[in-house]
This record gives structure tokens, C-alpha cells and sequence, in this order.
């Protein structure tokens, strides 16, 4: 077995003992909690895995879920062919989609954070009231709903019908058969799955080859509280991001890359992108997802830029207004900057 975090643990023979077919590669989608391991390793041969977020951030929100999920249901080319379709996808799900692949242009995408999954998507509201979410690993065009179901305490054959229905892993079968999981309360039923089910990353390669949509939670596994990640995912963040971004330079394909600040700022030449602010460059330029110069440099930590595009009278957008405020270097610069216009929003 493989370690996956303190007290948690990945069945990596799972799927072996049970002997399923091996797989026509596919597009899969793991309906699941998880968490990254301290295990780099090369995507396998003709295998894709496309994640959201940086590892150890999540950026996921109900309304890119549902898109996801609508897009899943009805086996949409787009997720059929990822590595083609890259500028619309982040387009959909934005820039911090990252698709790792044998072939891909950034060496640091031929790689990926093994992760381990645990295939009960489940949520305790109050302490009488459980709700899960479809759960296990499923192919496009099978995946039905993104919603949560409610549970009674006990899980019963028709609860199980409902969350695990179409899954490939584990299967109605090999819950109800094979470990009889029936009848069971609500916080032992995902103790057990949790415990005989989960499996990882590698393991799925192996059994059921082809592109994985891994939108699960991507936290270290060794840290439970989320607030403290390893050297090797502090590590591991900053040169997954840097390498998403060199994969993104197709998008500005289409633009004269001397004269794009946006170019400029995705390869964080930060010299040029000043040269060009002060050449005159249009401050108010948005990139392909509508993301402004000052955003861009707030959420970056690009600083010093930020404070020359408020100094030459950048416009005040919301979502640079909201980044910008969460920087302490640059709330007074801020306020005293946009002191007419912050109490007007204030008010």
C-alpha cells in the first residue's frame, strides 16, 4: 500500500484483486475527495490529466461544476481532446487548468503529482444531516448530476443505486457484493470506502487508461489542516504554474508578442511589460478572459508594477479593487490613491 497521509492509506492492489477488464482508453472523470502525494511521476504513454488549480489550490465554484458536469454528460469534443482545445477550456475554467501529457512542449507538464482519492464525494451540514454527491470514477457521457443527495443515517441499496450508479470504480456491485456495505451508518459507510476503495492516480493510469479530469481537492496529504504544505508542494506549485504558463503562450499567437504587455507579463518579464507602460501602452487593456493589467499584477505580486499602473491613473475594476485591497503593501497606496471611489463603493 501507499502511504497517502497520516492514518490514510491508497489500496493500490485494490483494483487488482478484484480483476477488472482493462480498458479501451477513454475520458474519465473521478467523482471524489482527494489529496496529492509526494510522488512526481511521468503521465504514461497516450495518457492525459487535466487538473484545476495550482496543486495544492482549488479553484472550483458551482458554476464551472455545472459546466463540467453538463459538458461530461453529453461527451463534449471539447473534453474529448483537451490538449487541442487548451484555449477553450480556460476559457471556461480559466488559466489555472493545467493539462499534463508524455509530449507536452513544457517538460514540467510531462509530468504529475500522483494523487490519492477517496470515491465517497460526501458533506456532513449539521451533525443529523449528510448529504453526498455522485460518487467513483466514471467515462464521458455517463456522469448525470452535480447536485448533493440527502442521506438517512443508515445507507441503504437504493442510496447506493443512486451515487454510484454507471461508476467504473467501485462499482453497485463491488459495494454491495463484495463488502457488504449496506445497512451501514452514515460515518462508517465512508470510513469503510474510504478505507477499501480509495485508490490513486497511478493505479487508474494503469487499469483505465486515457484523460482524466481530476477536479478534486488537491491538498497534501500529509497536511490535514491545508495550512501547512510540504517543501515539495510549495516547490511543486510554483513550477506547476510556471509551466502552465509557458503551455499558454499559444494563446497570444494570434498577438504581435513585441507590442502585448499580456505576453510580457506570462513569461513575468516585468522589464519590457514597464517599457511598454511607459511608452504608453493602454492601461485598461483586458487579456482573453477579461482579467485587467491591475489584477493581473496584484494577484501575480507584480507590486511595483501595480503601484506604476495606479500611479499613471489605471481604472479601478472590481476584481483589481478586490485583489489589490488584499495585498498589505498596497492598502493605503490603495486608499489614498481611490479615496473618492473606495468610500463611494463603501457606502
Amino acid at each position: 500500500m501507499l502511504k497517502g497521509g497520516e492514518g490514510q492509506y491508497v489500496q493500490e492492489n485494490t483494483l487488482q484483486i478484484l480483476n477488472p477488464k482493462i480498458q479501451e482508453p477513454n475520458v474519465y472523470y473521478m467523482a471524489s475527495h482527494g489529496c496529492d502525494t509526494n510522488e512526481l511521476l511521468y503521465v504514461p504513454e497516450g495518457c492525459v490529466y487535466v487538473t484545476l488549480g495550482i496543486c495544492g489550490k482549488l479553484v472550483w465554484d458551482s458554476k464551472n461544476q455545472e459546466e463540467f458536469i453538463k459538458m461530461f454528460d453529453e461527451n463534449s469534443k471539447i473534453l474529448n481532446d483537451p490538449v487541442t482545445n487548451i484555449e477553450q477550456l480556460q476559457k471556461i475554467f480559466g488559466s489555472q487548468l493545467h493539462i499534463h501529457y508524455a509530449k507536452a512542449k513544457d517538460y514540467r507538464m510531462r509530468k504529475y503529482v500522483n494523487s490519492s482519492f477517496s470515491c465517497f464525494l460526501n458533506r456532513t451540514l449539521k451533525e443529523d444531516s449528510f448529504f453526498a454527491k455522485k460518487s467513483g470514477l466514471y467515462s464521458i457521457g455517463t456522469y448525470t448530476t452535480a447536485n448533493f443527495y440527502k442521506l438517512n443515517d443508515t445507507i441503504t441499496d437504493k442510496d447506493i443505486d443512486y451515487l454510484y450508479k454507471n461508476s467504473l470504480y467501485p462499482t453497485i456491485d463491488q459495494i454491495k457484493n463484495i463488502y457488504t456495505l449496506t445497512n451501514l451508518n452514515y460515518k462508517d459507510f465512508s470510513s469503510h470506502i474510504q478505507t477499501v476503495f480509495n485508490v490513486d492516480q497511478k493505479t487508474l493510469f494503469h487499469y483505465f487508461p486515457g484523460i482524466y479530469y481530476n477536479f478534486s481537492c488537491r491538498s497534501d496529504c500529509n497536511d490535514s489542516t491545508g495550512d501547512n504544505p510540504s517543501t515539495f508542494h510549495i516547490a511543486r506549485r510554483q513550477d506547476s504554474f510556471k509551466g502552465n504558463e509557458v503551455e499558454r503562450l499559444s494563446f497570444y499567437k494570434s498577438i504581435d508578442n513585441s507590442s502585448s504587455i499580456h505576453y510580457y507579463l506570462s513569461i513575468n518579464d516585468l522589464e519590457k511589460a514597464k517599457e511598454l507602460i511607459d511608452n504608453g501602452y493602454d492601461l485598461n487593456e483586458k487579456d482573453y478572459q477579461g482579467n485587467s493589467l491591475l489584477y493581473i499584477c496584484c494577484r501575480k505580486g507584480y507590486l511595483e508594477l501595480a503601484k506604476l499602473l495606479i500611479e499613471r491613473g489605471v481604472l479601478l475594476d472590481k476584481d483589481g479593487y478586490q485583489e489589490c485591497l488584499r495585498r498589505k503593501e498596497l492598502f493605503e497606496y490603495m486608499v489614498s490613491a481611490y479615496a473618492s471611489e473606495i468610500n463611494r463603493r463603501l457606502e
